[in-house]
Parts: structure tokens; C-alpha cells; sequence
């Protein structure tokens, strides 16, 4: 089965039904639909060398780019967020690249519903859709998804089922601890809050408790986590506007962490956010000197903080590149099967966590 054997059985050009397996915009959504369907029925298939052949080809004439949309949930979330500001760059770069632009839809717009998003996406002939991480989650998205190839960022959306972008939470915990156990480092503290335990799905956690499983009873340090953690460890589905409970910038009680790591007398604290180094300090502890610490989002920071660097930039990169293959090979609609990729992340040294010499604590 060919172009010209499909197009006779159809009905149409075989111009026609080439542009329809394209999802070409000069032709109408329905019609794209029906020939894809029929290519389906009977066994059409394109061939991969000519494809890739054909993507080679120079271009005669200047065409209009593609849109991609960049769905967000966050105020002005580029400017107070520079993570996410270093994803959207990832995600320009990489759109451009493949010869794509990049445009940026807000659910906190005036009027603004998952529904007249879908409206105005449809309208606009936009298939290819990257959800961007959200202040609150997680949760619910209800866009109408048969008519869109989607990618998610992170896990703040967790309904319905996305092929998904994240770091490797569970693999950043153990460098982490592989490289303050190299650094010199025996008891060591964790502490998260809320809504990063329920966004890892407790992957920090698990990767922590597999660590502590091999230690002493006595050099065990329990996790901290704020009052409501214990009812909020576990995913739950929610609606459009998550509550503040889950806002990833609450943070924890920094008095009751120094309380904390003094009661477990911990050499370093890991914690899941760069901005709390500031307010333990406020709070009276000494870091490095009474204790070094860590930040698993260690991306930006004002001053050489020891970490873990997520890699924002690279994630952008990796949602367009991942969403835009499913538009190549015409896979609209929620997945079956989502894939999940996961992207390592990398230790960056600084001055919160330094070389100490071994010392053994009196019990």
C-alpha cells in the first residue's frame, strides 16, 4: 500500500493524503482524521529511510512555524521562578531548533478554563502541548485530549495520564548521600516538605530509608517533615486549583529544623530547597560550622551551596524533543502506555558541605 493506492480509495489527491498524514493546517482537522483512519484499515505505512530522507531535503520556500503551547498555572511563574524560567529556555532553544516556536497559555487568565484552552488550541491548529510545572498540585487537567500530543514537566499533574519529563528523584538522593558519605559525613539529616514528598511520590524517602536501613539503630535519624505530611504522602487526585497546603514554595518551620537537628546532633542536613539555608541561619544555626548542608534543587543559587543541579534547561529540551517525535508519528490522544523519562541530574560542589576528616561521636 502506497500514497496513490490510498489516495484512490479515498477519493482525494495524493497531495491530499500526503498533507492529511502530516496533519497539515491547510487542511481541516476532520479530514486529516478520516485518512488516517483509512490509512490504519489498510496497513499504510510510511518508510522510515524515506522519511528521514525527506526531512533533509532543503527548503524551497519559507513556511509559517509550528506552534507549540507551554501550558503554566504560576503568576509571572518565569520571572519569580528561575528554575522555571531556565526550563523555558530549554524549551525555546530546542523548539527553534527543530524549527518549531514556542507559545505560552496561562489557566490564570481572565476567564481562562480548560475547556476555551482546548477551544483556542484547536482553533489555532496547536497539536503539540508541553505542561509546565504548577505552583500547586497535584493536579487534574481536563483538556480535550484526543486532539493533542502532551507532554508533562515534573509531576505537579498527575491526571490524566502524560508521557512525562522528570529528574531521577530516587538516583539524586543516592548521589547525594554517596557523595557526603565521600566527603566525610556520618549522620545525615533529611528534611522535606510536604509537597515535594507528595511530587517525588516519596522517592527522596525511599532512597533515604534504603541508606539508613544498613546503619546502627542508634545513628538513625527519622525524616522531618511538617504536621500534615502524614496525610499527604500519597498522591491524590485534585481539581484544576490544588490547595495551598501543597504550594511548592510553603516551607518548613526553620526553628523546629535547628531544634531537630541538634536533638539527632546531625552533621548535614539535605533539604529538598536552596532558600531555606537563609532562614536556618536566621533561626541560629551555623552552617557550615555546626552543620553543613545540602539542597536536592540546587539549580540556582545566590552563593556556592552544596547540591544537587536538576538540570532545568536540559528537561525543557527533553519535553520538546519527546512531544514533537509523537506529532511526527501522528500520536494524538491520551497514551495507553505513558512513558516516563527520567534525566540525571549532577552534584554541584560548594561551600555548605565541605571535606571533613572522620570523627566517631560518643554514643
Amino acid at each position: 500500500m502506497n500514497i496513490r493506492e490510498l489516495a484512490r480509495i479515498a477519493g482525494v489527491a495524493h497531495t491530499t493524503v500526503s498533507r492529511a498524514l502530516r496533519n497539515h493546517p491547510s487542511l481541516p482537522r476532520e479530514t486529516c482524521i478520516r485518512i488516517q483512519k483509512m490509512a490504519t484499515k489498510h496497513g499504510y505505512a510510511p518508510h522510515p529511510v524515506v522519511s528521514q530522507l525527506m526531512t533533509q531535503l532543503p527548503r524551497v520556500r519559507q513556511l509559517p512555524r509550528p506552534a507549540l503551547a507551554a501550558i503554566t498555572c504560576w503568576p509571572d511563574w518565569r520571572r519569580r521562578s528561575p528554575f522555571n524560567s531556565l526550563i523555558y529556555q530549554g524549551m525555546e532553544k530546542r523548539a527553534a531548533q527543530l524549527g518549531y516556536r514556542l507559545e505560552e497559555f496561562s489557566l490564570l487568565d481572565e476567564d481562562m478554563t480548560a475547556s476555551r484552552l482546548s477551544s483556542i488550541l484547536y482553533a489555532r491548529r496547536i497539536e503539540g502541548v508541553i505542561v509546565c510545572p504548577f505552583k500547586q498540585g497535584p493536579v487534574r487537567l481536563d483538556l480535550k485530549w484526543e486532539y493533542f500530543a502532551g507532554v508533562a514537566i515534573g509531576h505537579s499533574v498527575i491526571s490524566p495520564p502524560l508521557h512525562r519529563i522528570s529528574p531521577s528523584y530516587y538516583e539524586n538522593m543516592l548521589l547525594a548521600l554517596r557523595e557526603l558519605k565521600r566527603l566525610g559525613y556520618r549522620r545525615i539529616a533529611l528534611a522535606l516538605t510536604p509537597a515535594i514528598r507528595v511530587r517525588t511520590d516519596d522517592a527522596y524517602v525511599a532512597a533515604y530509608g534504603l541508606y539508613e536501613r544498613d546503619l546502627p539503630a542508634r545513628e538513625r535519624i527519622p525524616v522531618f517533615c511538617s504536621a500534615q505530611a502524614g496525610s499527604e504522602v500519597k498522591p491524590r487526585r485534585r481539581s484544576l486549583h490544588a490547595d495551598a497546603s501543597l504550594d511548592m514554595h510553603a516551607s518548613l518551620d526553620p526553628a523546629a529544623v535547628a531544634s531537630w537537628l541538634r536533638q539527632h546532633r546531625a552533621d548535614v542536613l539535605i533539604c529538598n530547597s536552596s532558600p531555606a539555608l537563609a532562614a536556618l541561619r536566621r533561626a541560629g544555626l551555623q552552617i557550615p560550622g555546626e552543620v553543613a548542608y545540602v539542597s536536592l534543587d540546587n539549580t540556582i543559587s545566590r552563593e556556592e551551596i552544596s547540591g544537587i543541579d536538576l538540570m532545568p534547561e536540559q528537561m525543557g529540551s527533553a519535553a520538546i524533543d519527546m512531544v514533537t517525535a509523537h506529532l511526527h508519528r501522528r500520536e494524538c490522544g491520551l497514551p495507553d502506555t505513558p512513558k516516563i523519562m527520567s534525566l540525571q541530574s549532577c552534584w554541584r560542589a560548594g561551600a555548605t558541605a565541605i571535606a571533613r576528616e572522620l570523627t566517631v561521636r560518643e554514643p
